[in-house]
């Protein structure tokens, strides 16, 4: 059961997101929020800004009605509009570097394909309130080695061959990632499935979107593509360490905006096909019942996996954006020799990781080994 400030967060979440909110805002007493509470989940859920845009939202909903006005301290207003602030010169900063690199790669016949990220900033009602991240890039692999060598030859490689689908590029404070393999999925088949099915989808013809920031026009995946490709990273982030709402509201607002263009019978297909389709029935519902998408816009929608999206909901309200947020007070006592701090750390992850098994059970014991092992080598290495 949510808390009063939870249900707040969530309806001005939704009112940001969408610019109208039918139902009556839940308050115990006239104007009663408890804003430190309700501001810091929505940071830990990097969604701060779509949050005040709920806030804008409702005040002028209350004048419009003549009630009694709901406002934030001035002390937090401002730390929220400098944010907005910052937040809107790192968007420009990121679409002047996308158009950067891509005239560098486009530049040697390579053409990169942009990957969520700024993509999705332009679903947003005020593109500015979402949260920044990095740049991430597809090129056809045949094409990596050269976009790499070009690359270097420009910023500051600061990630080889420390995973297996992409290197890391440091340009100031901005990271890039260049992918020749676009996603992770836990069953090794599956994403070597996904592989090739990205090499007929990316390989060319992709479509173009202009950028909100800088009106540079950049190849983004196609429609079906996208929604299979938003969905399976927010999910494998689930699954792997931990997702924030911002993730969700990116992969909904995209299906709210894309479902029209969508072939359902083709996308089914490709959810069974990457062992993705439960995955998308629980976030589905998860999104029509928190995030405010209308059940009909939502393929696949049933109400049968209730129980399921509920407690992944737990879990994210808990754990907060890639899971930062659930460590847990225990596990950094300063008091405690460096390997009952790492194996109390192992106990809360292995709590985490049998949470997430009882909703996806095959996902998280495909991925335990590696998971486990890992662990393992962290808890024995001494860094």
């Amino acid at each position: 059961m949510m808390t009063l400030t939870e249900e707040q967060f969530f309806w001005l979440l939704r009112a940001g997101l969408w610019g109208r909110e039918e139902t009556e805002f839940p308050m115990i007493a006239p104007c009663f929020i408890e804003w430190p509470s309700l501001l810091g989940l929505a940071k830990r859920q990097t969604t701060l800004l779509v949050v005040q845009d709920g806030i804008e939202y409702l005040i002028a909903r209350q004048k419009q009605n003549e009630e009694e006005l709901v406002s934030i301290p001035p002390r937090a207003l401002l730390k929220v509009q400098n944010f907005r602030m910052q937040t809107l010169t790192v968007h420009q900063e990121l679409g002047r570097m996308i158009q950067e690199v891509d005239a560098l790669l486009r530049g040697v016949g390579i053409v990169p394909v942009l990957l969520k990220g700024e993509s999705m900033a332009a679903l947003y009602r005020k593109p500015e309130s979402r949260s920044c991240g990095d740049i991430d890039l597809y090129v056809h692999p045949q094409d990596y080695d050269r976009a790499s060598i070009l690359m270097g030859s420009r910023y500051e490689l600061t990630e080889k061959g420390t995973t297996e689908k992409h290197e890391t590029f440091q340009s100031g404070r901005y990271k890039i990632e260049l992918h020749w393999s676009p996603l992770s999925l836990q069953r090794p088949l599956l994403r070597r499935r996904f592989d090739r099915y990205s090499l007929d989808e990316l390989a060319g013809g992709t479509p173009s979107l202009t950028l909100p920031f800088t009106g540079a026009s950049v190849a983004v995946p196609p429609v079906t593509y996208n929604a299979v490709f938003l969905l399976g990273h927010l999910f494998h982030h689930f699954i792997e360490g931990g997702v924030g709402l911002r993730q969700i509201c990116d992969w909904t607002l995209f299906v709210a905006r894309y479902e029209p263009q969508m072939d359902r019978n083709r996308l089914q297909v490709l959810l069974r096909r990457f062992g993705l389709f439960t995955a998308w029935q629980v976030f589905g519902l998860l999104a029509v019942r928190y995030l405010g998408i209308p059940s009909a816009r939502m393929p696949f929608y049933t109400e049968r996996l209730s129980a399921k999206a509920d407690a992944v909901l737990s879990i994210i309200l808990r754990e907060g954006n890639f899971g930062r947020y659930g460590k847990g007070k225990y596990a950094r006592r300063q008091e405690d020799s460096y390997s009952m701090k790492k194996s109390k750390a192992l106990r809360l992850s292995l709590n985490r990781m049998f949470r997430k098994a009882r909703i996806f059970p095959i996902d998280v014991l495909l991925y335990f080994p590696s998971w486990l092992w890992e662990s393992l080598g962290r808890l024995l290495r001494r860094r």
